[in-house]
């Protein structure tokens, strides 16, 4: 358990990719096994073979959007715990992560950490 403080990256991204936060615009928030199955589920074959785009945000959840979301619109503009991309195989009745990235236009990681 880390006991120590929390990093927190805010937007560093171009201004216009600030446009594309809108109210709307959320990751849907994921609590648990149950949610992320229900979500997952409800997509498409041909969506979850690519990358999710998804943050933790500030108060712990996840929050997931389809491939090519911007995170700073799945995070709602507000700074994130974590900006990651990664894909999905859903196999006996679970999900495995897959092919996971730090790639994101908006947030930075900080590489001296």
């Amino acid at each position: 358990m880390n006991d120590g403080p929390t990093r927190l990256y805010g937007y560093a991204g171009p201004p216009e990719l600030r446009s594309t936060v809108r109210p709307d615009s959320e990751g849907r928030i994921i609590r648990s096994p149950a949610d992320h199955d229900a979500w997952l589920s409800g997509r498409g074959r041909a969506e979850t073979t690519a990358p999710f785009t998804f943050v933790a945000d500030l108060d712990g959840p996840l929050r997931f959007a389809p491939r090519w979301s911007e995170h700073a619109a799945c995070a709602g503009g507000t700074d994130v715990r974590a900006a990651i991309e990664t894909g999905f195989t859903g196999a006996a009745g679970r999900w495995t992560a897959h092919d996971a990235t730090n790639h994101s236009r908006g947030y930075c990681p900080d590489l001296d950490a």
